[in-house]
């Protein structure tokens, strides 16, 4: 056992000597600490060569699952496939283990093996090919001070000058992996190809105008999500192509938004005026590994959180007309075109993708289409829609793509798919059995206490309506909802649109103590939900607002009706106090067939 250790590997990684086919060393994890809490999850490594040892090393944050399922446990043998060394304030070289393939677990070895010493600091050599050392860095995330750089040993092309490319300038530095980039280094590069990449979007707020778009650069190591705004957003848009590589450098790095960031990085970047984005030649662009896709089936699409982002591959099976709609938030006519799309589960299930792509898409169906990075939602159980930040590849060249289009053409084109509305209305039968909740779920299944919002359905009644303050007079500009200040002489001011008017519009603002079978809970309820609960419009809710003895009585006739409603709780601060809100996103009347067969097949599925 002892043999299969690699004698003086650990003295040529602290010399950092480049990992190559001929020289991957065999290490022996000693011992595991862990070093950060939450989502920074990382293990400081005590490892041995069977000659040296050492406790400055440290596994990537990528590891740390792998810790944590016992796949690395003490005395367990690991091949050093990838890693990066740093310099930090106390001069101790230490070491991140950034790629590893465990070659022997921990129960299978049972010991300690040989005899190894602490390693010396004067028994290093630097064997970079420039002689420098690796500059003092730290991290502010551990203790230890670690922040782990060790550049590729690679001399790339001359780069061009900042913010365009081509140029012949300066060298373009030291690579550095995506993995090991934090806030806190100065100077770094980084090699990498863009693997998605937004439309520009525009924005408008209390500070004026503005555009931007996203992408993604991806190397072997990770991924991690880079924006410009305004004046880069025109500098870079147009020279970053989707599948090409880079080298980029000076982009600001910061803590990611992951509201808004569904890359798997604690990083994002925002490119700046001083940014360099450079070319990679075709000859370089090898080592860079492609788009990777993790496909998911139309039938697992129940298992994944509302939500989340996916990918997937299916055949076009019908494709619908454009429409437009308004946004609520913008109040902007927006095109989208909904596509059924089937796979080989014998399911199908609807994506509507937006804007360009719901223009440019066309209506032949048999198509094999990839999405990378769609979004889930429960509407009618399970759909998609397409992002800005998505990618839509039709007949994609992958091994997905070329089974679907198989199978289509051999008898999948007049298969019976199943669809997750398939059920009478209700939400899909295979999905919302998991998304149906009762009130006392909320406390028990921790609803809406993470940091994304929580969608569910309950069967639920009105039990009390607040009178007080359940409608607000708005503004009566198209598309503008704010509330209005009443000047006292017949007009109104909207401060948002920034004008007085002669007249508004009443808006009804809901707050209801729903009651079902386990609990009470208090829900908020918006126009239109609170429309189709009293059975009548704001207007008319606001023209008999004198007349009390009616009023009181059309709150009173809402109460004790069943509805089928969907709704949306989460944590929210007010006043520096966190309360649960909750909005009613959705309500119907109650299917009563489809709501007892689901439950029928509640009680079956429990007494399996």
């Amino acid at each position: 056992m002892e043999s299969l250790l690699t004698t003086g590997g650990l003295k040529k990684l602290l010399s950092e000597v480049p990992i190559s086919s001929a020289f991957q060393p065999v290490l022996q994890v000693v011992a595991l600490k862990e070093i950060t809490k939450g989502s920074n999850l990382r293990y400081r490594v005590y490892v041995h060569d069977g000659e040296h040892s050492t406790s400055n090393a440290m596994l990537a944050a990528q590891h740390s699952q792998m810790v944590q399922n016992k796949a690395i446990t003490a005395n367990c043998l690991i091949k050093v496939t990838d890693y990066t060394l740093s310099l930090p304030s106390v001069g101790k070289k230490v070491l991140c283990i950034a790629g590893l393939v465990v070659i022997k677990t921990g129960e299978e070895v049972g010991k300690r093996l040989g005899d190894p010493v602490a390693i010396k600091v004067t028994e290093l050599t630097s064997h970079q090919p420039n002689g420098e050392g690796v500059q003092p860095l730290k991290d502010a995330n551990t203790s230890s001070g670690f922040y782990g750089n060790r550049p590729q040993q690679q001399k790339p092309k001359e780069p061009g000058s900042a913010g365009s490319a081509g140029t012949p300038g300066g060298g373009v530095g030291r690579v550095y992996p995506i993995a090991s980039l934090t806030p806190y280094q100065n100077k770094w590069t980084i090699k990498a190809r863009v693997t998605q990449k937004s439309a520009v979007r525009t924005y408008s707020n209390s500070r004026g105008e503005g555009k931007f778009f996203n992408c993604v650069f991806t190397d072997e190591s990770g991924e991690i999500k880079a924006t410009a705004w305004k004046t880069e957003c025109d500098a870079f848009f147009e020279q970053l192509e989707l599948n090409k590589v880079y080298f980029v450098s000076k982009g600001q790095l910061k803590t990611a938004n992951k509201q808004f960031s569904n890359t798997n990085n604690d990083y994002e970047m925002n490119l700046s005026a001083d940014t360099r984005i450079v070319p990679c030649d075709d000859s370089e662009s090898s080592s860079v590994p492609a788009v990777q896709y993790k496909f998911v089936t139309v039938a697992d699409l129940s298992e994944k959180a509302v939500g989340s982002l996916i990918d997937i591959c299916g055949v076009v099976h019908n494709v619908g007309d454009i429409n437009t709609i308004i946004a609520k938030v913008s109040q902007k006519e927006m095109m989208k075109r909904d596509i059924e799309l089937v796979d080989d589960t014998n399911m199908a299930v609807r994506l509507t993708v937006w804007g360009e792509e719901a223009a440019k898409f066309s209506e032949e169906t048999g198509r094999v289409l990839a999405v990378r990075g769609c979004k889930i939602s429960d509407w009618n159980g399970r759909s998609l829609s397409s992002l800005s930040s998505s990618q839509l590849i039709l007949n994609p060249d992958c091994t997905e793509g070329h089974q679907l289009r198989g199978w289509y053409d051999t008898h999948g084109g007049s298969t019976q798919f199943k669809s997750y509305a398939s059920d009478g209305g209700m939400s899909g039968s295979g999905s919302m059995q998991r998304t149906w909740k009762t009130f006392d779920c909320i406390q028990t299944d921790k609803l809406g206490m993470s940091d994304k919002p929580d969608y569910y359905s309950v069967k639920a009644m009105a039990a009390f309506i607040k009178k007080d303050n359940c409608m607000y007079m708005a503004c009566a500009s198209e598309g503008c909802n704010k509330k209005v200040i009443d000047n006292g002489d017949g007009t109104y001011r909207c401060e948002k649109c920034n004008k007085t008017m002669p007249e508004f519009k009443y808006r009804l603002l809901l707050q209801i103590n729903m009651a079902d079978s386990m609990g009470f809970h208090w829900v908020t309820a918006f126009q239109d939900s609170a429309e189709k609960l009293l059975g009548k419009t704001a207007k008319e809710m606001g023209e008999m607002k004198e007349d009390e003895e009616l009023f009181d009585s059309t709150l009173k006739n809402a109460l004790y009706k069943p509805y089928q409603m969907t709704l949306r709780s989460k944590m929210e601060s007010y006043n520096d106090d966190n309360r649960l809100k909750t909005v009613m996103v959705e309500m119907k009347d109650l299917d009563i067939v489809a709501y007892n067969k689901r439950l029928l097949g509640e009680i079956k599925r429990m007494r399996s």
